[in-house]
C-alpha cells in the first residue's frame, strides 16, 4: 500500500513524498515536527482510505520530551 506525506507552509502544499511503508511515513512525519515552525508549517500521512495521521498528534510528544 503506498502512504503519502504532505507537508504545508503557510497555507499551501509545500512537498509530496511517497512511502510503499507505513512505517516509514509516519517516521518521516515525525522527523518533519521535531523541525516545524507550528504556527506556520503542518504535516499529515495519507493512505488509499484517507487520514493515517498528522503532526499534530506528534507535537505533544516532543514537547513531553
Amino acid at each position: 500500500m503506498t502512504f503519502v506525506l504532505v507537508t504545508v507552509d503557510g497555507g499551501i502544499i509545500d512537498e509530496v513524498t511517497f512511502f510503499e511503508e507505513k512505517k516509514l511515513a509516519i517516521g518521516a512525519l515525525k522527523g518533519y515536527v521535531k523541525n516545524m515552525n507550528e504556527e506556520k508549517h503542518d504535516a499529515a500521512v495519507y493512505d488509499r482510505n484517507g487520514f493515517v495521521a498528522n503532526a499534530k498528534m506528534y507535537m505533544k510528544e516532543e514537547n513531553l520530551k
